[in-house]
């Protein structure tokens, strides 16, 4: 009987193990639109007593025993398992960019879109020797200390006396800038051992930035968000966030954000692997779980699906007319809409351009162009306000994306991180987030099920969309690619589709150019292409551009076109009617 024990005892060490790489190591990005309630769910997520909060209704009315039974599950589950998620906000990491700039060009940059040019620096001289700030940086490093479940004592006093260190050190700007540099230097060489590393980007940059969006709010409500886009477009674009005199684009800064997120989360796995080295007996388990709160570029959702297994996103919605009520009014409302809603700002830039070019304006002069629009009838109240924007001198790179088609690797695009998240989450207004039942369980159940895939099955909706998102992979599209699923009131499948070209013709994805310039496989081209002189004129100037040497930097990938794209070209005309799907 003891040496039935004893191998009892080591299958289950064996079993523990395996589940070990599911519920050790889980990173959530959140995405969604401003205001939409991603900070919400953030703060869910690293809520101690979350758990203890995914309860069945007292009133069961509203859900099926099935469903009652479900929570249940999640509950008992998740107090057994749970463990606090640790943030890093990408805001608070761009923030972090920006006190790399040298002073002169800082101060240069919040004359720009504030009157208070040296705003920064008070917030240095005046918080940082106060006794809140300190307080607060140590409150928040004490919460990570205690997720992580530092079991020694003298590691978290010699984190507590090296944030006072630094911050007794700090007391004008141009310290905290070359303090800060210093700090970069080290995450560069991918340096994530000392304790200076650790205060600076999980305790001082996230509570020193919390200072700055109080008092951008407190002065200009809508100044912070616009603040934060243009620094995030410029990181994107050129690297840094705040250009200098001369600055070209950089398409290595592309993933400048994630990777300096990334470095940030290493910091975290650096000292829960450091806990890990002294485990003691009754520790909680050695589990780290990360929150990435408000990820705009799909991009960077892409940088990190490429590193970790374990990365899920998670897109939180609203009701708009909700969303609408916390701006305080349409026009601002409808101008952080268009900043990212990339394909809708889009479209309003070519309407503008179309209407500027049949009155013969000159786009160099941004003034005329703004004067123009102001009195024109073609646009509302909201569009003119974006459109004003767009033609001033600050907004350049905006409108150089939108003129170049470089916006889609450099701006917010938050719809396209939507339509491409993992997980879904919608937000009632109406409640409290502590008290939004909805939201509460079913967050705690894809949180189970991260942890324990398989511990529940789909919901009757879930398997539709699973089937749907599955069907969309047979469309030969470009542009688009989408699946659907027709159910009865039930949800038993009816039927599946997706979009795609005629029966009888071939995809566009095994379409390609260079045999339609030399009438190659003539079946799986329409006869116009084949023979429309006007169509074929304009594809001898496309052959022109892609000789040999533009062959070769194809790479042997093939030159697939959409037909929709090149005649509309031809006939300079935008509207999508003459698509072959």
């Amino acid at each position: 009987m003891e040496k039935q024990s004893d191998t009892t005892g080591i299958t289950k060490s064996y079993m523990e193990k395996i589940l070990e790489q599911r519920q050790g190591f889980i990173i959530i990005a959140l995405t969604g639109k401003a205001r939409a309630g991603t900070s919400d769910v953030s703060k869910l997520l690293t809520e101690e007593n979350f758990c203890n909060w995914v309860v069945k209704p007292a009133d069961t009315a509203t859900i099926t025993m099935s469903e009652a039974r479900e929570r249940n599950i999640c509950y008992r589950y998740l107090n057994h398992n749970w463990r606090p998620f640790i943030e890093i906000n990408v805001v608070d990491v761009i923030f972090s960019f920006l006190i790399e700039t040298d002073v002169a060009n800082l101060r240069n940059f919040f004359g720009s879109v504030m009157l208070d040019t040296d705003i920064l620096g008070t917030i240095v001289e005046e918080e940082l020797k106060n006794s809140a700030f300190e307080n607060a940086v140590l409150s928040r490093l004490e919460k990570i200390n205690n997720n992580i479940n530092i079991s020694c004592n003298k590691v978290w006093d010699k984190i507590r006396q090296c944030c006072k260190k630094i911050l007794n050190k700090i007391d004008t700007l141009e310290i905290l800038i070359e303090e800060w540099k210093n700090q970069v230097e080290e995450l560069n060489k991918n340096n994530y051992m000392s304790y200076e590393m650790l205060c600076w980007c999980h305790g001082i940059i996230p509570v020193l930035n919390a200072r700055l969006e109080y008092k951008l709010k407190e002065s200009n409500d809508g100044c912070y968000i616009k603040l934060y886009q243009e620094l995030g477009n410029n990181l994107r674009a050129y690297g840094v966030a705040v250009l200098g005199e001369q600055q070209s684009f950089n398409a290595d800064g592309i993933f400048s954000i994630p990777r300096r997120v990334n470095k940030f989360l290493k910091i975290l796995r650096h000292y829960n692997s450091l806990e890990n080295e002294k485990a003691v007996a009754g520790r909680k388990s050695n589990s780290l779980r990360i929150v990435i709160n408000n990820l705009k570029n799909i991009f960077e959702a892409f940088y990190f699906r490429c590193r970790y297994s374990s990365f899920y996103l998670m897109a939180v919605d609203c009701d708009e007319r909700e969303r609408e009520d916390k701006f305080g009014g349409n026009v601002q409302y409808r101008q952080v809409e268009l900043n990212e809603n990339l394909s809708q700002g889009k479209r309003i830039f070519k309407r503008a351009e179309k209407y500027l070019d049949e009155r013969h304006v000159n786009r160099n002069n941004k003034s005329q162009c703004q004067e123009i629009i102001k009195v024109a009838q073609a646009f509302n109240k909201e569009e003119k306000a974006f459109l004003i924007d767009l033609y001033s001198q600050k907004e350049s790179l905006r409108l150089e994306c939108y003129k170049n088609n470089y916006s889609d690797f450099i701006l917010q695009d938050v719809v396209r991180c939507i339509e491409n998240s993992d997980l879904f989450l919608k937000r009632d207004y109406r409640e409290d987030y502590t008290r939004d039942h909805a939201l509460i369980c079913a967050l705690g159940r894809m949180v189970t099920l991260m942890m324990h895939p398989g511990l529940l099955t789909p919901t009757k909706i879930e398997r539709c969309m699973q089937i749907a998102m599955t069907a969309k992979l047979n469309s030969g599209c470009l542009s688009r690619q989408v699946g659907a699923v027709i159910t009865d009131k039930e949800y038993n499948i009816l039927s599946i589709g997706w979009n795609d070209a005629p029966c009888g013709d071939e995809s566009c994805i095994r379409r390609n150019m260079f045999e339609l310039f030399q009438n190659h496989d003539e079946e799986a081209y329409s006869e116009f292409e084949k023979y429309n002189p006007e169509f074929r004129e304009y594809l001898k100037k496309i052959e022109e551009k892609f000789n040999k040497t533009g062959k070769e930097k194809l790479r042997g990938l093939p030159f697939a076109f959409c037909f929709k794209d090149v005649y509309q070209d031809i006939i300079k005309q935008k509207d999508q009617i003459y698509t072959r799907a």
